[in-house]
């Protein structure tokens, strides 16, 4: 297993997974907060998410990090490394 670069992943294509919208926060939606979620995300062969751990959470206290996991936990992408990459992702929730 290997960890992307950030030029690697951007080259990552998304299949299919939920929007952050989907998973955002009540309380956060009605105080309209916004929130940023860094994600490591560990990928099969096949690119779904085998694991997904969060690395920051901005702010915390509104259940971004949580939301971000159920969100990136839906990700499938196309991995063209044909094997498992651990890769950095950020997961944003706009109101």
């Amino acid at each position: 297993m290997r960890r992307l670069t950030d030029k690697e992943t951007q080259g990552l294509k998304l299949q299919r997974g939920d929007t952050a919208d989907q998973h955002y926060p009540a309380a956060a939606r009605r105080d309209a907060v916004d929130g940023i979620v860094l994600v490591d995300l560990l990928l099969n062969i096949e690119g779904q998410v085998l694991e997904a751990q969060v690395i920051a959470e901005s702010p915390p206290g509104f259940g971004f990090g949580l939301a971000a996991l159920d969100t990136a936990k839906t990700f499938e992408f196309i991995n063209p490394f044909r094997s498992q990459v651990l890769l950095s992702k950020e997961v944003a929730f706009l109101p």
